[in-house]
């Protein structure tokens, strides 16, 4: 018998999806201070949110019907 417990699936899953949000916003932090994005970055962050929020939704639907 191993000490080790497998983690749920719903676990792991939301453990990727927070590693993803959070690289995204590390990512934009960092085009942001290296001017890659200036007078844009307001409408870019919309963007990125709008479409985070399509995921989000997209993976808990699938979440929820498995």
């Amino acid at each position: 018998m191993s000490g080790q417990e497998k983690l749920p699936r719903e676990t792991i899953s939301m453990n990727l999806n927070i590693t993803w949000a959070s690289s995204t916003h590390i990512l934009l932090s960092q085009l942001t201070r290296y001017k890659v994005i200036n007078l844009s970055s307001m409408h870019l962050h919309f963007i990125l949110f709008s479409g985070d929020l399509l995921v989000w939704l997209t993976l808990a639907a699938i979440l929820l019907t498995s």
